[in-house]
């Protein structure tokens, strides 16, 4: 093989690498993903460390820093402690329909529309078909455990106003006024970053 065509498999060779690289970094938005990276450590600052137990008893050492976030209610920026590492997603959906009824604790929902996100341009029209959330599945009680990390479920309810604070659900008959309303529900399972216990979230956006 001579010098001419060695060097143009590696031409080839270069040009298939980048090509997969490109449609890699494009595909998983790599570069904006690696962007906030920097700028959420930029962003972090004063890291301290606190010691919490499980309800098992197992110790966890939990990363905390301060934060600069913006008040959605006044406009300014102010400094939050808050944890470095979030809880890991374990699975979302998101249902687009109505709540036909309530019964027995259940919510019996007429899914319309399934989608990737709470905004409208991400769902899909799908065959007309009925999810129950089973609320009895729900641990909604405050941590039984005072001192222990452990988090209960979550039913809450988002306004049609982003400022206005969720609704939090304790009750099936506190969603009565939403029976017939075309709704958009995010069903999300949450695992917790230090114990690996898993939690649930029902969430009811307002259109």
């Amino acid at each position: 093989m001579n010098m001419r065509y060695r060097i143009l498999i590696i031409l080839i060779v270069i040009i298939v690498i980048t090509t997969l690289a490109c449609f890699f970094f494009i595909k998983f938005d790599v570069c904006e993903k690696v962007y906030n990276l920097f700028v959420d450590a930029a962003n972090r600052r004063n890291i301290t460390y606190e010691n919490a137990v499980d309800k098992y008893g197992n110790e966890y050492l939990i990363e905390f820093s301060d934060v600069n976030v913006i008040d959605i209610s006044t406009g300014e920026e102010v400094v939050i402690t808050e944890e470095i590492n979030d809880a890991i997603i374990e699975k979302q959906i998101f249902y687009n329909g109505e709540i036909e009824y309530l019964k027995d604790n259940k919510i019996y929902f007429i899914v319309d529309k399934v989608g990737t996100s709470s905004t409208l341009s991400s769902f899909k029209d799908v065959e007309d078909y009925q999810v129950v959330f089973d609320l009895n599945t729900y641990d909604l009680e405050s941590d039984p455990y005072s001192k222990a990390r452990y988090w209960p479920d979550f039913i809450t309810v988002q306004t049609e106003d982003p400022l206005e604070p969720r609704i939090f659900i304790h009750d099936i008959e506190e969603l009565e006024f939403l029976v017939g309303e075309n709704v958009i529900v995010q069903d999300i399972i949450f695992s917790d970053y230090y114990t690996s216990q898993e939690y649930k979230e029902l969430l009811f956006y307002l259109n």
